[in-house]
């Protein structure tokens, strides 16, 4: 409407409308001292992607979620790639929050609750699992991975949540393989056949009061994992 008042011609879709804001609305209408929510902001950098970027291959067909065509803004922060691949979470919100925290992806410390809610995560998964690897074929991957000095991850039941979370951290003592036979470690079965590798846990000794870091130790005692039980992630590690 401001751009037909003023006689500019605005070219149809996402584009033409990121030409017209970066071309004739580089400041407010507003001054900053009494605007609010995104204006607040002390600079806004405008960005477009080309829709050969959203190809069939890059971005396969999904099942969409309840109220998905409502969301603005939409982030996959999943860091397993199997999980990722066939479920695809995605962190969403119907409109951007332009806080510092949203903008570095750390919603959970969210500043503008109170005007754009609260993120929500959504599974979205593939129409179809043409193309996808079978489940078997991306443990054999992952445990091919496996070795020494590697850091790796396990998700835990909500009744076993200790200190360290609803994820447990482990350090390999080298590479994974096939049992032989049954096995009983640690009061666990392992049968014959399954994918195992040994290590030892991490305890979380401390957690720094400047900036949160999260100190670990780990445990003497050597232990023996279930490959298939890991989250599926090849680059893990510690800062």
């Amino acid at each position: 409407v401001e751009a037909g008042a003023q006689g500019l011609l605005v070219e149809p879709g996402a584009r033409g409308a990121l030409l017209y804001l970066a071309e004739a609305k580089q400041t407010p209408s507003k001054a900053k001292i009494d605007g609010g929510g995104y204006w607040q902001a002390d600079g806004i950098l405008y960005g477009y992607y080309d829709p050969s970027l959203f190809t069939a291959s890059a971005v396969p067909d999904a099942v969409p979620f309840v109220g998905s065509s409502k969301v603005h803004m939409s982030c996959g922060l999943c860091m397993d790639d199997e999980q990722a691949m066939r479920s695809g979470p995605l962190t969403h919100l119907d409109i951007f929050c332009p806080c510092a925290p949203c903008c570095r992806l750390d919603f959970a410390l969210c500043e503008m609750t109170a005007v754009f809610g609260t993120v929500q995560v959504s599974n979205v998964k593939r129409a179809s699992s043409t193309g996808l690897p079978s489940q078997t074929e991306s443990l054999q991957e992952f445990a091919a991975w496996l070795d020494k000095d590697k850091l790796v991850a396990f998700r835990v039941e909500s009744d076993e949540h200790t200190i360290e979370g609803s994820v447990w951290l482990a350090l390999l003592d080298g590479k994974a393989f096939a049992l032989e036979q049954d096995e009983l470690h640690a009061g666990q079965h392992f049968e014959k056949g399954w994918s195992v590798v040994r290590g030892h846990w991490f305890s979380l000794a401390r957690t720094e009061r400047v900036g949160g870091t999260r100190v670990y130790k780990a445990l003497e005692e050597q232990t023996l994992f279930n490959v298939q039980s890991m989250i599926k992630i090849n680059k893990l590690n510690f800062r």
